[in-house]
């Protein structure tokens, strides 16, 4: 496995979230989700950073945007239980 696997499953779950929201939440929390998923693709493809960089970027970035978007942290949790 591929030691960036995790963060790539996770960039795939916030888009599968952005498309589940599409209709539902409001403008500002579609385009922090957006400006999120960009900020995690360019991490990811970035050649500057070792993995374990790229893993503590992503998570600590993940963390500021989900402290700004409580709804997110609301629907990551409900679909957890599934």
């Amino acid at each position: 496995m591929c030691s960036n696997e995790p963060l790539k499953d996770l960039l795939d779950t916030l888009q599968a979230l952005k498309m589940e929201m599409r209709d539902a939440a409001e403008p500002g929390v579609r385009q922090r989700l957006d400006e999120a998923i960009e900020k995690i693709q360019s991490i990811l493809s970035s050649r500057e950073y070792s993995d374990d960089e790229k893993k503590s970027r992503v998570l600590s970035f993940l963390g500021q945007v989900m402290d700004k978007l409580p709804s997110i942290v609301n629907l990551l949790k409900m679909f957890s239980d599934f």
